[in-house]
């Protein structure tokens, strides 16, 4: 087969529209290959497999499967024919956007295929930028919260009379309409966290099966919320079902070797080390993420780059897939957006944002992998993670 007659016109988004113009002989010769590719394996009474008469099996073979089959082969030999006669050009993913129109007596057939991403330097401004100094001293306050956080971890609960800040509350929940009927009803936990919402300040000193009543607005605390849409309550009644008391632990040497001694931590001098090495750990962490985030916000004027559509969509693809993982699967957390008011405005709002996160995230990406390659850092390990955030600082804090 001849070589075809292919444009290329670059696009917006780093990739590139195939163009190819095809003669009515064109088309014929591949409709031909594809007629010929299938009497391979067609099969009919009285003949053996593969040796049916051609001019029987173009009567029985059905035109849009070769028309199918013959734009196939002309999109697999223009791909090939683009890539050879372009080899610059770093082409990924699969063709889309795929269109077919009649000019005079020239169909022209056209798709889209994406390049590698595409990075250029637009001015010299980066190269002042470099990587905040990070910060990972531990306050004697942050190593008390810590050790107070740990504590929590092994408190004990016991039954008290009244609801203070630091208990653990069960409530009967019933929403009511302007009629004082009963629209629905549930049952609620108020732990430490929820005391921080404003809301729930009416339960302090309440006792059991005390009842609280007020009325139902759009500012009463997320946790009671009426997340159904078939009434809207105009009061909300609380029960106090049951109020536990928080009781932490003392940590005496003996209280640590018993709950860390696996962990070969025997006093509170070795509790307070480890936990020291954990927050300094974390705070490097997140102040190395934090740092190399706002490099590259910095120089991020001096670069042009551009991700393709395939790539993003991957991506997205990708964290769709892990969110849906944590709801049990795709299905089920589609499902739960259904039952929420405007829960599919919702939903294309979610995804939607993980969109523009799955673009930023590659940004970042590429703009890192030109920024190492202009400075010269040639060691990094792209899939390791956090590699190349601590490379770039290395570069900069010798």
């Amino acid at each position: 087969m001849s070589k075809l007659n292919i444009k290329l016109e670059k696009g917006s988004q780093s990739y590139y529209q195939i163009i190819i113009s095809l003669t009515e002989k064109e088309l014929e010769d591949y409709k031909e290959l594809a007629l010929a590719e299938f009497a391979k394996t067609f099969k009919k009474d009285g003949f053996r497999p593969g040796k049916v008469p051609a001019h029987i099996v173009k009567q029985e073979v059905n035109e849009v499967y070769l028309e199918m089959e013959s734009m196939n082969d002309i999109v697999n030999d223009s791909i090939h024919q683009v890539m050879d006669n372009n080899k610059e050009l770093k082409f990924i993913g699969q063709p889309y956007d795929m269109d077919r129109k009649k000019e005079d007596k020239t169909d022209l057939l056209s798709y889209k295929l994406d390049v590698y991403p595409e990075v250029e330097v637009l001015n010299d401004n980066w190269k002042s930028v470099k990587v905040d100094k990070i910060d990972d001293k531990i306050e004697k306050e942050e190593l008390a919260e810590a050790i107070e956080g740990l504590k929590r971890q092994y408190a004990t609960y016991v039954d008290a009379d009244v609801i203070s800040h630091h208990t653990v509350d069960r409530l009967k929940v019933i929403y009511m309409n302007n009629d004082s009927e009963e629209i629905f009803s549930k049952t609620l936990f108020i732990e430490h966290a929820d005391k921080h919402d404003g809301g729930f300040h009416n339960l302090e000193g309440k006792k059991v099966g005390e009842i609280i009543q007020a009325p139902y607005t759009k500012d009463v605390p997320a946790k009671l919320q009426y997340t159904k849409d078939d009434q809207t309550p105009t009061t909300i009644t609380m029960e106090v079902l049951r109020t536990q008391k928080e009781e932490l632990p003392e940590f005496t040497d003996e209280k640590i070797k018993e709950l860390f001694a696996n962990e070969n931590i025997n006093t509170i001098k070795d509790l307070e080390a480890r936990v020291e090495d954990v927050i300094k750990e974390q705070k490097y962490q997140n102040s190395l993420i934090n740092n190399v985030d706002k490099f590259v916000g910095l120089i991020g004027p001096a670069f042009k780059v551009q991700i393709p559509k395939s790539m993003i969509d991957s991506e997205f693809k990708n964290r769709y897939d892990a969110m849906g993982k944590r709801f049990g699967g795709i299905d089920k957390f589609e499902a739960a957006f259904a039952d929420m008011p405007n829960g599919q405005e919702e939903l294309e709002k979610r995804k939607t944002e993980l969109q523009d996160m799955s673009k930023t995230s590659l940004t970042k990406f590429f703009t890192l992998q030109k920024v190492t390659e202009l400075l010269g850092i040639t060691d990094i390990i792209w899939d390791k993670d956090m590699d190349v955030e601590m490379k770039i600082y290395q570069h900069f804090h010798k």
